[in-house]
């Protein structure tokens, strides 16, 4: 199991209602990289950690440039108005773990009560159909619970279900007819949402296919959607405010004098 611990002055009932956004440490970070800009550009205050043995426990200097505090495995986040709730994790959980720490999060999930949850995950870009090459690198997957409407306004900007075929490591097409499709690269996913499925848990599980490297453009792309579907950045002219951690994601820029 999971224990969520509070920081001073923050009530576990506080998360009651509210909408849980969190990661699968996937194919190229792209969720947790998503899930830091929302942070940094919202200014969510941190108002606990998640205690999981499932999961590597690491422990590192503020991602967001405070002078104070620490960064752990499993941090949570809220907005202000208590109507979002993002998970952040920054370690992966033992591969040999999954399925367990899916079920960690699911228990967590209904002592929370929250209202709906929606999960970033990555998708190996080397494992795309013909079909999959064409139009934007995102798909979407939602249990029967999930509110019908954001599957509408998914739609209509023009992402469609995650296709349960995929091209394995022989360049062969693979037909998925299990309940829970597989996902190349994206972690426990899988697990996650058949574990919401057993339980009834109106989730949603955007994917956006992908290939290690600098991933920051997905990491935006994935935030721009979500923020086409919940409107969470203010209408006039807002920009995203990436945080002081990319600075140093992946190294210094090569001087072009170099190669002059």
């Amino acid at each position: 199991m999971n224990t969520f611990q509070p920081l001073e002055k923050f009530a576990f009932s506080q998360l009651h209602g509210s909408t849980l956004l969190l990661p699968s440490v996937s194919i190229g970070n792209v969720p947790q990289l998503t899930l830091d800009l929302l942070i940094s550009t919202l200014g969510l205050q941190k108002v606990g950690f998640l205690d999981d043995a499932c999961v590597h426990q690491i422990a590192g200097s503020n991602a967001f440039g405070q002078s104070t505090g620490i960064t752990v495995s499993l941090e949570v986040f809220q907005t202000k108005d208590q109507q979002w709730t993002l998970v952040q994790q920054r370690a992966p959980a033992f591969k040999k773990k999954w399925h367990q720490f899916a079920r960690n999060l699911v228990e967590f999930i209904k002592a929370a009560q929250f209202k709906q949850v929606i999960l970033l995950s990555g998708f190996d870009s080397f494992g795309r159909t013909e079909v999959q090459l064409q139009g934007p690198p995102l798909r979407y997957l939602a249990t029967p619970t999930f509110p019908e409407e954001i599957v509408q306004r998914l739609t209509q900007l023009g992402i469609g279900e995650f296709e349960r075929t995929h091209v394995n490591r022989h360049g062969e097409v693979i037909h998925d007819d299990e309940k829970t499709p597989y996902i190349p690269g994206g972690g426990m996913t899988k697990y996650f949402l058949s574990e919401c499925q057993a339980n009834e848990i109106p989730l949603m599980v955007v994917l956006v296919f992908s290939t290690e490297g600098d991933n920051i453009p997905d990491g935006i792309l994935l935030a721009n959607l979500l923020n086409s579907l919940f409107q969470l950045l203010p209408p006039e002219g807002a920009q995203w405010t990436p945080p002081v951690s990319w600075e140093h994601l992946y190294g210094t820029q090569t001087q072009q004098i170099l190669y002059d």
